[in-house]
């Protein structure tokens, strides 16, 4: 008896479905939204219309993004006219840059309380984060934007990622990246929800779209919180918190120049961090439920997604030319 894959026979019908579906239904929506996105953005908002959060928590806030939104937040503050009140908390596990950050924020007038700790550590980012916020009379914007490749992980461990086991390297990248935001996002949810206000912005990456597959913990991770990110704003928006899903690609920060030293052939245009910091902190303002950027990226990987995971595949391996994938770099 032939037994049939009945996925296999499915396929076809699928994507003919598929092509059906996005030209009858998604296209046209897309084409009315993107209009719509166009013309809010000409509309100008008044400074009553403004958001400026003055409490904000960042978490991996030693270097890259974070310590680049630290920043970014304590000049904006300062410039205003007359200059706002901003309290930042930074949260890393690098003490020596965390101090080097918190005292640059400092230098633009900011109040600025800084923790070493672990957000893979679920008791204590507990404790401290519900402390906090009682402490303060309630936190404006929590940014979950620790993130990490298997590389910055087991650098920090000193040991180098290409020895350790492909579950290793798994579990680590989840850890932090997965883990770790929900420790920082979850404690304080109740909270928000009872005062009636908050934003929440995730970290995620357009790598949620799409990433090679041999970066498979990177891409999962961030499809993990990336989804996360959008499933919790539509259980927040009824209570008036905001929810933002942050997708950037390739930024010039040192898990970009990590990449680049495991890769020598990797050339693809990064975005400049102070640049990625200014679109984020005004997507913040705006209360964007997704900041994604560049552009041309966004597009790119969108159109991956709603591409059949077999043609994406086949055009990956006939791309690459079938390369057995490095082992050791899996993860």
């Amino acid at each position: 008896m032939v037994h049939l894959n009945k996925a296999i026979i499915f396929s076809p019908v699928l994507a003919l479905l598929s092509a059906i579906w996005l030209l009858v239904i998604v296209l046209p929506l897309s084409l009315i939204l993107a209009i719509g996105e166009v013309i809010n953005s000409f509309i100008k908002k008044t400074p009553s219309q403004s958001y400026h959060p003055e409490k904000i928590l960042i978490t991996g806030a030693a270097s890259g993004i974070g310590e680049a939104l630290a920043l970014v937040y304590a000049r904006t503050a300062s410039a205003s006219d007359p200059p706002r009140r901003l309290f930042l908390a930074l949260l890393d596990v690098n003490e020596v840059t965390l101090l080097r950050v918190a005292e640059a924020c400092r230098g633009h007038g900011a109040e600025v309380e800084t923790r070493v700790i672990s957000v893979t550590d679920v008791a204590a980012m507990d404790a401290y984060l519900l402390e906090l916020d009682e402490r303060v009379g309630g936190l404006d914007l929590v940014h979950a934007n620790a993130g990490v490749i298997p590389s910055t992980v087991f650098s920090e461990n000193k040991s180098d990622a290409r020895v350790t086991t492909i579950k290793q390297r798994i579990d680590g990248v989840i850890a932090v990246n997965g883990n770790g935001c929900y420790n920082t996002v979850t404690p304080l949810l109740e909270r928000f929800r009872e005062r009636g206000h908050g934003h929440i912005a995730i970290t995620a990456s357009l790598a949620a779209y799409y990433l090679p597959y041999p970066a498979l913990a990177y891409g999962s991770s961030k499809a993990m919180v990336y989804r996360f990110a959008r499933d919790l704003a539509r259980v927040m928006r009824p209570y008036d918190v905001t929810v933002t899903a942050i997708c950037p690609w390739f930024v010039t920060t040192g898990m970009t120049r990590s990449v680049r030293a495991e890769n020598p052939n990797f050339n693809l245009r990064e975005v400049g961090v102070m640049e990625a910091a200014k679109i984020i902190e005004r997507g913040i303002y705006d209360k964007d439920e997704v900041i994604a950027f560049p552009t041309t990226w966004y597009l790119f990987t969108w159109f991956v997604r709603i591409t059949p995971d077999s043609v994406v595949g086949g055009v990956y391996d006939w791309a690459t030319s079938k390369r057995l994938v490095d082992w050791r770099r899996v993860g």
